[in-house]
């Protein structure tokens, strides 16, 4: 189920997606595909919020898991972590 903006039958604009899998992506939409700023969360809670082209994580971004309590920041090249990144466990280490 999709709510927010569409253009020609498009997702398009600021909107947000709930999949029939639990997860979520709600942020700028570009014809269809996530692109530009917005938070995808999995059904586990997992959650990435940053950047986002064609449908994948690329740029700057902040990955966290709640069950673990761990998080990373650092930059994505289309969907795979790359380049310098700062990784922080529950316990602030």
């Amino acid at each position: 189920m999709y709510e927010g903006q569409w253009l020609g039958g498009f997702r398009h604009g600021n909107g947000k997606m709930h999949f029939s899998d639990g997860s979520t992506y709600q942020g700028e939409w570009y014809l269809g595909r996530a692109w530009g700023p917005g938070i995808f969360t999995n059904a586990k809670g997992e959650a990435h919020d940053g950047e986002w082209a064609n449908d994948q994580k690329q740029g700057p971004g902040i990955y966290t898991t709640p069950l673990t309590g761990t998080s990373l920041t650092g930059n994505w090249k289309w969907g795979v972590q790359g380049g310098l990144g700062v990784e922080k466990n529950a316990n602030g280490e």
